[in-house]
């Protein structure tokens, strides 16, 4: 949500049961407002993010009711937009927007989206939306098919912690010489 609003998107409302991350992300998100709970989401925007962990997000699309018009979306590198299928109503768009990188910290994180790969998935139309929104954040948007998420993930988690421990394994074997 960051990202999205410095690069003039508008982001209109957050909704978290953490206090203290509502009154930061107002604090980085002035125009952001703090909705009482996720179904209050509805109406107060068009395009909702759900960023929780993913075995939690069948359980909050199925607290939204869409309207004709909206989409939700959610951040999983593992899962495909049908995790999102509890939200659909008619005329709604369902997708998926995985930035590949770490987000251990917000500002590193939203300072590491310029250049990095956003795999983007879903409904047609939102695609092309979620597309332009990786694009003026700075990032590299890729198109995946629904069933390239899986090989996607593994790819990402390779990249993440793959290096780290054949670095390691490298290590170990250079000791033993």
């Amino acid at each position: 949500g960051v990202a999205f609003s410095r690069a003039g998107w508008p982001v209109a409302a957050i909704a978290t049961r953490d206090p203290a991350h509502a009154a930061r992300f107002s604090e980085l998100v002035p125009d952001a407002h703090h909705v009482p709970s996720v179904a209050a989401l509805a109406d107060a925007v068009d395009l909702v993010f759900v960023t929780v962990p993913d075995d939690v997000i069948p359980d909050v699309a199925a607290q939204l009711r869409l309207y004709a018009g909206q989409a939700v979306v959610h951040t999983s590198g593992a899962l495909d937009s049908s995790a999102l299928e509890p939200a659909r109503a008619a005329g709604t768009q369902l997708g998926s927007f995985h930035p590949m990188v770490a987000f251990a910290n917000q500002e590193a994180a939203v300072r590491s989206l310029p250049g990095a790969t956003v795999a983007v998935e879903g409904d047609e139309e939102l695609v092309g939306q979620l597309g332009q929104l990786a694009t003026d954040i700075g990032a590299q948007p890729v198109r995946l098919p629904p069933t390239g998420k899986t090989a996607y993930h593994a790819a990402a988690v390779l990249a993440g912690g793959g290096v780290i421990g054949l670095l390691d394994g490298v290590a170990e074997v250079a000791r033993g010489a």
